[in-house]
C-alpha cells in the first residue's frame, strides 16, 4: 500500500467573486447560513468577518486567522510577518475599521483574544474549518464549490483592487498591477494577472473584436 497523500487546496480552479451580488450573497451566507445553526450568531458573526477582511486585504487564510484583537487595535494597519514568507507585512484596514469595531463589540472580545476565535476551544480558528464553511455557503448561493475556496477572498481582492485602477482604455493600470504585484508576493504581473483571473479575461475581450475571413 502507499503512502496517502494529504490533500491541500490548489488556488488553480479557484476563481475570484466578480459581482457585488456574489460577494453580497456569500457574505449572508457565512453570517446567517453557515453551520448547525441558522440565525445570527458568534460563529456566523465570525465568519462574514473573516470574509470581510480577507477581501479587503488580500491576505492568505493563514496569515488572517493568526490576527489577535490587539494586532488591530490602532484601527488603520494590521502589521504582521506573513506565514509563508517570512516577509513583514503591513495590510492597511482603514477601510472596514467601522466593521470591526462592531464585531469586537457584538463578540464582547478583549484586547488578549484572538480575534476570530475557534468554536471549540481557546485558540484561533483553523483555515480548514473556514474552508469547509465557504463550501457550504458557495453551494447555498448556488455558486459552483468547485471554484470556491480561501483563496477566493484573495483573488476577489485583487481583481477588484485592479479593476477600480484601470487606464481610459479599460486595460490594467501598471502602477496598480505592481503595487498588486508586491502586496501578493507574485514573481511577475503575468503571475498576478493570471492568479486573479484577468489574464483570460482580457485576452476574450481582445478577440470579441477580432475576426478574420
Amino acid at each position: 500500500m502507499g503512502r496517502k497523500v494529504k490533500k491541500t487546496e490548489s488556488s488553480r480552479n479557484i476563481r475570484p467573486l466578480k459581482t457585488a451580488k456574489e460577494i453580497n450573497a456569500m457574505k449572508r451566507a457565512l453570517q446567517f447560513g453557515t453551520g448547525t445553526v441558522t440565525g445570527q450568531n458568534r460563529n456566523g458573526l465570525r465568519n462574514a468577518m473573516i470574509f470581510v477582511f480577507g477581501i479587503n486585504t488580500g491576505l492568505r487564510i493563514s496569515d488572517i486567522v493568526k490576527a489577535k484583537v490587539s494586532d488591530i487595535e490602532d484601527g488603520e494597519w494590521y502589521n504582521l510577518v506573513e506565514t509563508k514568507t517570512h516577509k513583514n507585512r503591513h495590510a492597511y484596514i482603514g477601510n472596514i475599521s467601522q466593521d470591526l469595531e462592531n464585531y469586537i463589540a457584538q463578540m464582547q472580545l478583549k484586547p488578549s483574544d484572538w480575534l476570530f476565535p475557534s468554536r471549540k476551544g481557546e485558540g484561533h480558528i483553523e483555515g480548514k474549518s473556514f474552508y469547509k464553511d465557504l463550501k457550504r455557503a458557495a453551494r447555498q448561493c448556488e455558486i459552483d464549490p468547485n471554484t470556491v475556496g480561501t483563496h477566493t477572498l484573495r483573488k476577489t481582492f485583487g481583481y477588484h483592487y485592479i479593476k477600480s485602477a484601470t487606464t481610459p482604455a479599460g486595460d490594467p493600470d501598471p502602477r496598480a498591477l505592481y503595487k498588486l504585484q508586491k502586496m501578493l508576493n507574485h514573481s511577475s504581473p503575468t503571475t498576478t494577472l493570471r492568479y486573479i483571473g484577468l489574464e483570460d479575461e482580457s485576452m476574450e475581450e481582445d478577440l470579441k473584436s477580432f475576426r478574420l475571413g
